[in-house]
């Protein structure tokens, strides 16, 4: 088995509390490092530990504002430098993924673009958790890009939820429909069962981005308990749209499950009023004190999956563990 060196986990700042989390799971003290910011708002980067030939990990969600992708390239550029044996970017939401296509003229490959500068720190590993376009993980390269899924974490808080009860798994739109069919498939295997949730797709028109119009369902949802599935929750507007399509249609129980909770633009107030019982959410973006607290919006860590993905790097053994089949 090859050796990796010394393992060591550095966290930016939108990646403080996940890191430290994952430090407390691997029982590691966290790496030290200055991410601050010069008088003119240039980012300052300064690595204290001795990192020669170790392996080293950099935690931090590339969300808004895109100081989070410069305070990752440059910590994982000034780690390069220290000499560290090894450098592994961990990513828990890769932001503009959602901008992964050049539909019309005039308009930047935005997802590609800022990946390229996190290529600029120059690691050799990447990990990255529920992408929006599964297919962006290969702009990283020659980065090699591993791929982790929330629902490692989330499908037994899940199966919890729907411990016996009546239900049907929901997609809020025919994009989505791969991944609640795994949802369906993932909890009833959770529960040692071979009756698998029925599927229901939510078809929408949009009239412009950000707008929801006029909303159909696939299926049955009257005297069931739904379970909607998102990658993601930004303005909570499609999330509500169905839930209160599915409601008027006389479903019972409501939960929305999503990966990475954005909660854009009061999102968290407009769920909270909507029909819509319980969020599920991982925390792969730092929440807001008013999600935290929230008592519609349960929030499940990801911070294991990361820990253990950390560990099988350093230990260089295979991510299939991580895999629910």
């Amino acid at each position: 088995m090859k050796d990796y060196g010394t393992m060591r986990v550095f966290g930016c700042n939108a990646g403080s509390d996940m890191t430290d989390a994952i430090c407390e799971k691997l029982n590691i003290k966290r790496g030290d490092a200055l991410i601050s910011t010069f008088k003119d708002g240039e980012t300052r980067i300064e690595v204290y530990d001795n990192v020669r030939g170790a392996d080293v990990f950099v935690v931090n969600p590339t969300n808004p504002p895109v100081t989070n992708f410069t305070e990752m390239m440059l910590l994982g550029s000034a780690l390069r430098d220290a000499s560290a044996g090894r450098v592994t970017l961990v990513i828990p939401y890769l932001g503009y993924n959602r901008q992964e296509r050049k539909d019309q003229g005039r308009i930047p490959f935005s997802a590609q673009d800022m990946i390229e500068v996190l290529k600029i720190s120059r690691a050799d590993r990447v990990v990255l958790l529920d992408l929006h376009a599964s297919a962006t993980a290969e702009k990283f390269r020659p980065i090699i890009p591993d791929h982790l899924y929330a629902a490692y974490e989330l499908i037994p808080e899940l199966a919890e939820l729907f411990n016996g009860d009546k239900f049907v798994i929901a997609s809020p739109d025919a994009g989505g429909v791969t991944r609640a069919r795994k949802y369906a498939d993932m909890i009833a295997r959770h529960k040692k069962t071979d009756e698998i949730a029925e599927l229901v797709i939510f078809h929408k028109r949009r009239p412009k981005p950000g707008e929801v119009g006029d909303i159909h369902i696939a299926g049955e949802v009257a005297d069931h308990d739904v379970l909607i599935v998102d990658d993601m929750i930004d303005s909570g507007g499609t999330l509500i749209a169905c839930a209160e399509t599915a409601k008027k249609a006389g479903a019972k129980r409501i939960v929305a499950v999503a990966v990475h909770g954005l909660f854009s633009d009061g999102a968290v107030k407009r769920l909270e009023e909507s029909p819509i019982d319980e969020v599920v959410i991982a925390d792969s973006i730092p929440l807001s004190e008013e999600a935290k607290n929230s008592k519609t919006i349960r929030i499940v860590s990801v911070a294991p999956l990361f820990a253990k993905a950390i560990r099988l790097l350093n230990e260089g053994e295979s991510f299939s563990e991580l895999f629910i089949n």
